[in-house]
């Protein structure tokens, strides 16, 4: 259904309810109620797309639920630490939804809520670039990440594992989250913001706050 802009006008402290509602419609029998966040839910969105422009991720009010469990790692401090396929089997269900879900509606969605994207986006007070600059940048981001093959080293100079090799542990957050999804969830996430950024790059945008 094509909606005018205008209907897009609910104030954004009013907004949680409409939109969350509208995000679990992108998949079918609530399947996306284990991952969104129900509140703040436009806040949470924005914040998370201008970290990822950066190529950082949120760590504080994310828009999506962590994924549960501590990182699966395989091997020992004496022989060397992998990360176990197994680690990338916890991002599946996150990814297939993504995945699956259909891009006009993604895009839709977004041009019906942009308005109120954009005035939270103005709330962080930046002012050098778009709302729809900061969501491309984020994509672009995603897409940089290198595609790695085969069995990642791993290293443990504390509490937390690092990547053993110095120009995966330097990457930015956002990519070194894709190479810990395992290759095959990172290719599905790339060819969905292929197709995503596609539409985006032929949508004119206004910077509506009203």
């Amino acid at each position: 259904m094509k909606r005018s802009p205008a209907e897009s006008r609910l104030p954004l402290n009013e907004s949680d309810k409409a939109a969350y509602d509208e995000l679990m419609s992108l998949a079918p029998d609530g399947a996306l109620s284990r991952w969104l966040v129900p509140d703040e839910v436009i806040r949470k969105w924005v914040a998370a797309a201008n970290a990822a422009s950066r190529g950082e991720l949120i760590h504080k009010h994310r828009p999506l639920k962590t994924i549960r469990g501590p990182i699966i790692v395989t091997g020992s401090s004496a022989e060397g630490y992998q990360l176990s396929p197994e680690n990338y089997r916890r991002y599946d269900q996150p990814v297939r939804l993504f995945a699956l879900a259909n891009t006009d509606a993604i895009i839709t969605l977004y041009q019906y809520w942009y308005p109120r994207l954009a005035q939270a986006y103005g709330e962080l007070g930046i002012r050098n670039k778009s709302f729809h600059q900061v969501v491309i940048g984020a994509i672009d981001n995603v897409l940089a990440a290198p595609d790695v093959e085969g069995p990642i080293q791993l290293i443990r100079p504390s509490v937390y594992y690092k990547f053993a090799d110095p120009k995966l542990e330097k990457l930015p957050g956002i990519q070194k989250l894709m190479i810990r999804m395992g290759p095959d969830n990172a290719a599905r996430v790339k060819e969905k913001l292929k197709e995503i950024k596609a539409k985006l790059e032929e949508m004119p945008v206004q910077e509506q706050t009203q």
